[in-house]
Order: C-alpha cells, then structure tokens, then sequence
C-alpha cells in the first residue's frame, strides 16, 4: 500500500473461509473476479482483471533485494520460475494485485508475474523508481557519499561541495530519503526529511542584466557567504547553473564559481536577457535616443537618426514592458514600447524581385510607413534587393540596391504584389509536340507574342513561380513562357566530343529531329565531333548539336545501338606492350580492313580514345588509323599509355652524364 500509494482494489477474504471449489470463486480468492482457461500442459493461469481493456500505464520498479527477485509465468507462487530479476535491475509493471497471503504481486509488461513484498511493506523487494534527467549540485559544507549500489552503506566515492552530477533515475528508500543513481552508475542521498545535500541546478548559459543597486557575487550558495564582488546596475553576468533554493529564490553560478542571486524576497536582482548578433532599423519618424545603461533614465549619450542600421549584441525586457537593447558599443536603446515601434530586426539579402501587380507598387523612401512615395515599379519590372524588414504589422519590405525601399506583401504572404525570382542563366528546349506560347509579361493572362516549336533551345535568365506554383521563364529578350507539365526542359550541357561509329555515316540536320528539318551534311565513318548540347527526343532517342550549330543523332531509344559515342580528345603517347604485337584498323570498327602491324616496345601517338559497344578502348592515331588498348573478354592488353616527352629526356640526360664521365 506505501509502494503503491493507495488501497488495492481486491482485498484477499480471510483464511478460515471456507474453500470454494467454483472456477469463479477461486479466482475471487486471488483478489481476481474473472473468467479462467485451464492451460496444463503449459502450466500457466491466464488472469484477466475486471478492467481488462482500460489498464493503467506502466510502472517503473527498481530491484532493491541483493538476492534478487524470481519472475514466475503465473500469479500464484507455486507457479513455475521463468527468469531472476537482479539487484538494481529495473522492470515495468502494470496495477499490483495481494494474493491470498498479503504478499503484493506485479504483473510485468512482458506478461510474467513477480512479487513486491511477501506482506511486509515494509521490507519491499521492488521500489517505485522514476527516470529523470537532472542535474544536482552539493550544497553542504560536507562531502557527500557516492555509494555502489541503492542499498549499500560503504561510499566509494565523494560529491565534493563544487562539484555538480547528472541523475538518471531516482527512488525513495525505507526511511523516505531520496536516492538518485547517477550517470556512472553510482547512488547518492538527494535529501532526508530534515536536510538537502544536492539541490537540482539548470544548466545555463543565461544571459542575466543587473538592475538592482545591492547586488552582490558571493563564494558560496548561502546568503551568508562572503561578499567577492559588487555588482553595478547594467552590468553582464553569464550564469552557468540555476539553483532555487527552499524560499523559492533563484541563484546562478558563474562560470568562476561564484553565486548571485537572480530573485531575493524584495524582488528581482537580474533580469534574464538574451544574446543576438542581429542588425535593427530604426522605424521612427524621429531619431532614438541611445543611453549609457539599461535604465531609460539614464544619461543620453547619442541618437540613432531614422534608417540607420545598428547591430543589437544584448536585449532585455524592462518591468514596463520597454524592450531595451545594447548595441555594439555598450550603448542601450528601446527597440520597442508597449504601443510603439523604434527599431525592427532587418536581413541582409542578395535576391531578385519583379512587380507582379497591375496598378505598380510604390517606392518609398525609407521602410517606415509614413516615408514619403519617391517613384513607382511598374509592371513586370525586375528590381534587386539588398535587405529585407517585418513591419510591426507583418508586412514584408526590401531595401533596393539604390537605397529606396519597398513593399512585397502588406501582411498577406498569399497575396503579393512583388514576387521572389531566381538568376539561372541556363538553356531551355522545347519538349512538347504541340509548342510553347510566349507571351509578354509575367502574367499567364498577357498579351501572346510567339509560339516555341518543337525542339527549338531558348536561353532562360530568369525563374519565377507565379499564383498557381508553376514555374514561369523569363527569355534573354524579356518574354515570359510556362514550364508547367515539362513543357520546357533544361538542356544538358554535353561539352564532349564523340566518334561517329555507323558504317554509312551520319546525317546532320538544321534542327533537332528527323521531321522538319533539312539535312545538312554528313559525319563519315571514324569522325571526331564536338558537342555542347544533348537533348532527349521523342520516343527515348538522344541528339547533339555540334559546334557549327547542326544536329546529329547519337541513337534512336536504344544506346547500345548508337552511332555517335563519346570520345575522350587529346594527345598521348603509348606503348606496344603485347609481345606478338598489335594490329592497326584503318577505320574503328574491328572488322574494318588490317592496314599494318605495330611491334613489340613500338611507341604511338593517338589522338582519341573511344568505348566500343564490347567494352574495347579504341584509339585513333595521329594518321588517322585505329587501334585496340587491349581485348576486354580475355583480359589481352596491347598498348599502355606512356609518357614519351619524360623518357626521351631521361635517355639524353643519362647519354651527356656517359659522355662527362668518359
């Protein structure tokens, strides 16, 4: 009843009852009204309580016995041992139940059954624990002990008087003390009835103000410790723990050791405050005044004039309510009254705006409201942003790189009258059969000026989303056109070269695709080609436009039959490293014509490398002929690539050193 905190709900009948024979009322006499399945072969009881479907939560229990507790499969004691709970072991539990004994017994969340105490409340064997994640601090002139375990008297260990421990479980003992096991496994006594040895202290840091005239730094805790230091109104004190102490004060710590009280019972001594790194605009018509401490009274010392930014290193709210602020230079302002604004927090921004409203949006020439309109945006007009401020009344404005400001939304978000934009200076192509119109402005309803057809590569310098979340381009000449549903794609940036591998050639094309455009050449069998663009086609084909502004088609949907493939470009000496020696191709095929043979240590100079459909590096020489690096399905090697320049100097400087020494 102790361990629980209340009477249980079955009371056991007293033992000269006479013994009922009934299912029903046997279970009654376990202090369980219920329904009972028999399960000999398995030799369990299952017990439901008269509340099964609506069970209590889970308690945590701390094993205090140091012979342990056995854990049984059923409710009775005669029922079968399943397992051993050991000496500070933690379990959970649902409601505990007396037996017909006294004994209280605990149903586990895993189903099995142990005991609390054998009737005895006294003498528990499991104790109520809870998990916590506080941290204490010795406040007593003595060392406090560190115990092995819950119930062992002998200290291992001392909490001396500055030092400070984390505890992760607590639970009260016999005698009403409260004991905590710490983070490294070791007890210690919180408090007795009568005395705190570890008070529970907040980890900082806190950010506190002086506003008080006596406030003083102590060595210790107590009131009564010796005086270190005066604190002088306005002044900074970062705290490192908070302690409450049993008049409900609260004291810091620094980060020295010392203590200040935070609140006395005459009233506040520190004024909690906050650290920013944030720059402020001032919004008044007038300029501030900036004061050399905390107080509002006290001495002016400057003014900060209306749009002047200032970056805030502390703010405090006062007991008016006046929220105050200390700037860089240790000089304080009122950021802001009960019913007036002075500064507002301002971003620093590096982004593009355009006027999505029809009527235009006025320019002002600073952020406050009553700032005079010095021009108007018109329509569609793009405008770059260097600083953006929250109004009081939650609308948005950004400072343009001329120094006027002006307002993207008035507190609505969902109804701007400027949008965000983004730089992108890519290429787009055209991916849909039926075109793409372009119109004039930003709005979809603007006037239509032309049509993309299919295929056709513009060159976007600007992306919006407008009302609906469609991404709207804006061209290198100032039109706008949708991107909705892939009807403009970004183009990949090939800058490669690739080798023309069909043996009839490949024609090229004034535009992308085989309809519509009109042939323009030809690459013959083994050219090389660069390319700065690769678009996909219809049906999964892929094509290239070259340098000279003509198309080709690297393969009609299926890659592994493609008649352009890339090729890497450049220079490199190699070396015969296959003793037999190595064929040389006339084109890059290898079932062109042999036209001759290259030998063994033999060096090269090729001038592309190119992947054949069987995984084969292909070379094409500085003659225009082919050869094989090696053979890729038996692992043959024909040529390694060497560094001839490097060789050919090493052997002249090893001949001129031969002929000095002789």
């Amino acid at each position: 009843e102790m361990l629980l905190g209340s009477k249980p709900k079955f009371v056991a009948p007293p033992r000269s009852a006479a013994r009922p024979h009934s299912a029903e009322h046997r279970h009654h006499k376990y202090g369980v009204r219920c329904g009972r399945s028999h399960h000999a072969h398995k030799g369990q009881r299952t017990l439901q309580l008269e509340e099964a479907g609506s069970r209590k939560a889970t308690q945590l229990y701390l094993c205090v016995s140091s012979r342990g507790v056995s854990v049984r499969s059923g409710f009775t004691s005669s029922s079968p041992v399943v397992g051993e709970i050991g000496d500070g072991q933690l379990v959970r539990g649902y409601e505990a139940v007396k037996d017909k004994h006294g004994s209280l017994i605990l149903e586990l969340d895993s189903g099995k059954w142990v005991m609390i105490h054998k009737g005895d409340p006294s003498r528990p064997l499991l104790r109520c624990a809870t998990e916590v994640d506080t941290y204490y601090r010795s406040v007593v002139d003595f060392d406090v002990a560190m115990r092995g375990n819950f119930v062992c008297k002998r200290p291992q260990k001392w909490i001396s008087k500055r030092d400070t421990v984390h505890a992760v479980l607590t639970c009260r003992d016999g005698d009403g003390c409260l004991q905590a096991r710490l983070s490294n496994g070791k007890w210690a006594c919180v408090s007795s009835e009568s005395t705190t040895f570890l008070r529970e202290v907040v980890p900082g840091p806190f950010d506190y103000v002086c506003v008080s005239e006596g406030a003083n730094l102590r060595r210790e805790f107590e009131l009564d410790s010796p005086i270190v230091s005066r604190l002088t109104p306005s002044q900074i004190l970062v705290g490192k723990w908070n302690c409450i102490d049993d008049d409900g004060c609260m004291h810091t710590i620094t980060e020295d050791g010392h203590w200040a009280s935070v609140t006395t019972r005459q009233g506040e001594v520190l004024r909690l405050a906050h650290t920013t790194d944030d720059e402020y605009i001032c919004v008044n018509s007038e300029p501030v005044t900036l004061r050399r401490s905390f107080a509002v009274s006290s001495l002016p010392v400057g003014h900060v004039k209306p749009s002047q930014v200032v970056r805030a290193k502390l703010t405090c709210q006062n007991e008016n309510g006046t929220l105050r602020m200390m700037l860089e230079g240790g000089q304080w302002t009122s950021a802001s009254s009960g019913v007036r604004t002075f500064m507002r927090p301002v971003k620093r921004v590096d982004c593009l705006y355009i006027c999505v409203c029809p009527k235009g949006v006025s320019v002002r020439g600073s952020v406050a409201d009553t700032s005079p309109v010095v021009a108007e945006l018109r329509q569609d007009q793009v405008v770059h942003a260097v600083m953006s401020c929250v109004t009081a009344k939650a609308a948005l404005r950004v400072q343009m790189d001329n120094g006027k400001w002006v307002t993207v939304h008035d507190g609505d978000p969902a109804k701007p009258m400027m949008r965000l934009m983004e730089a992108v200076d890519e290429h787009y192509w055209c991916a849909n059969e039926n075109g793409a119109v372009v119109q004039r402005g930003f709005s979809t309803t603007s006037t239509k000026e032309k049509k993309l057809s299919w295929g056709e590569i513009v060159r976007v310098k600007y992306s919006c989303l407008d009302e609906d979340g469609d991404v709207r381009l804006c061209l290198d000449d100032g039109m706008w056109v949708s991107a909705e549903e892939g009807l403009l794609q970004k183009v990949g940036h090939a800058n490669r070269h690739y080798v023309c591998v069909a043996p009839k050639g490949v024609k090229l094309r004034s535009c992308m695709g085989e309809v519509g455009s009109d042939n323009a050449g030809e690459l013959r069998l083994g050219q090389v080609v660069h390319a700065m663009l690769e678009l996909p086609g219809k049906d999964g084909s892929s094509y290239v436009r070259l340098d000279n502004k003509l198309w080709a088609t690297v393969h009609n949907g299926d890659p592994a039959k493609a008649v352009l493939r890339p090729a890497k470009a450049g220079q490199q000496h190699y070396v015969c490293v296959y003793p037999k020696g190595a064929y040389v191709y006339r084109d890059f095929p290898m079932n062109s014509p042999i036209m001759g043979e290259i030998q063994y240590g033999q060096k090269v100079l090729g001038v592309c490398e190119c992947v054949n459909h069987n995984c084969d590096t292909r070379v094409k020489l500085s003659n225009g002929k082919w050869v094989s690096l090696g053979e890729a399905h038996d692992s043959r090697v024909f040529f390694k690539a060497c560094d001839a320049e490097a060789e050919a100097a090493a052997a002249a400087a090893a001949s001129a050193a031969g002929g000095a020494g002789a």
